[in-house]
């Protein structure tokens, strides 16, 4: 993914840093496929989801459905909120200034 989105960029920018004019489907591939990076990201990033709900006798769809509703898997929800609930129980002590009279 990352290839697709940057090298094609990366060799557009070198092709500009000599004096030579950029071929049209190269630069139209760029123009394509740079801001497609975030899609890339979230597949890779949903990619192992989809695999483990797809196990599950699920069709594909939901599980696509299913893995990008999900909030993360059980064990990290259950750190956040151990998490959450440490934080949540620190009191703070109120600021004084020890030059006041």
């Amino acid at each position: 993914a990352w290839v697709l989105s940057y090298g094609t960029y990366m060799v557009v920018r070198i092709i500009l840093l000599i004096p030579a004019d950029v071929p049209l489907p190269l630069a139209y591939i760029t123009t394509i496929f740079l801001p497609l990076q975030g899609f890339f990201n979230l597949f890779i990033y949903m990619y192992p989801k989809v695999v483990k709900k797809k196990g599950e006798n699920m069709s594909l769809c939901k599980a696509i459905y299913e893995s990008f509703l999900s909030k993360g898997d059980e064990k990290m929800m259950r750190h956040q909120r151990r998490m959450s609930n440490l934080n949540s129980g620190l009191t703070t002590r109120p600021l004084t200034n020890s030059h006041q009279t």
